[in-house]
């Protein structure tokens, strides 16, 4: 298990979390981690029995008593399916003597962060934090699989136009189906693709760089889309369908846990 999640990253799970991290989560989205903000510490308590490598940074300020919260966080090092998650706290509250309590006698892992201190700094805390917690694993870039409906293709193709569907896609490429019975080989370039995600148009290039067959329906082709065509603001596109669209998927596991 300790395996997989290095290869594959851990999840980082805010619970709580004040309107500044809203700004840090994207920073964290950018540096390819996999983020996630949450609001229920009971469905999360028992989420975390699935994902026992996960990173979870605690929001004293809301939602509990401080107390309140040390009974949470000491119940999750107590139980042995989820004493291996990594946590955190964040306050924007800078008590010397809680942030003692919680690093030295709690045994947090994962630091004590005052978010009093600006957006910026915070985020190079939590990049460090994360970092060092190989939250990212082996992975460099994040991946999701796209719901039905959520994301279609669109480029020219010949004298017509090839569209398509598609099947997971992360910053770097994709995997797709194209609704179409002409073969696109292995090495073509697709010029002036049109990927349509959650409504937002975003156009690039990419080339076919390999093809996986189904014997159930069509064949699946890998694109990795060329650098020089994605601009920030087209990553950001990418980054803010592919954050929706984990959250939403997260979203629906903590209310069936």
């Amino acid at each position: 298990m300790a395996d997989m999640d290095f290869q594959f990253g851990k999840k980082v799970f805010f619970l709580n979390p004040p309107g500044v991290l809203s700004d840090v989560a994207a920073v964290l989205s950018a540096h390819e981690f996999e983020v996630y903000l949450v609001y229920n510490h009971s469905n999360l308590a028992r989420y975390l029995k699935k994902e026992p490598h996960a990173l979870v940074f605690v929001n004293l300020d809301e939602g509990m008593t401080e107390p309140e919260w040390e009974i949470w966080i000491r119940g999750l090092q107590a139980d042995p399916e989820t004493a291996s998650v990594g946590i955190g706290v964040v306050t924007m509250l800078g008590d010397p003597e809680i942030s003692r309590k919680y690093l030295l006698d709690v045994g947090i892992t994962c630091g004590f962060v005052t978010l009093k201190i600006g957006a910026a700094k915070t985020a190079d805390i939590l990049l460090k934090t994360l970092e060092a917690n190989e939250a990212r694993g082996r992975r460099k870039f994040v991946r999701v699989a796209c719901p039905p409906g959520t994301a279609e293709l669109s480029a020219p193709f010949q004298d017509s136009v090839l569209r398509g569907t598609v099947h997971d896609l992360s910053t770097a490429g994709m995997a797709a189906w194209f609704d179409t019975a002409t073969d696109v080989p292995v090495g073509f370039r697709v010029k002036d693709l049109q990927l349509t995600l959650r409504g937002a148009r975003i156009l690039l290039n990419g080339i076919v760089v390999g093809r996986r067959d189904d014997a159930d329906g069509p064949a699946v082709r890998v694109v990795m889309f060329e650098p020089g065509s994605l601009s920030d603001e087209k990553r950001d596109k990418i980054r803010t369908y592919i954050r929706r669209t984990l959250q939403d998927e997260v979203n629906r596991r903590l209310e069936s846990s």
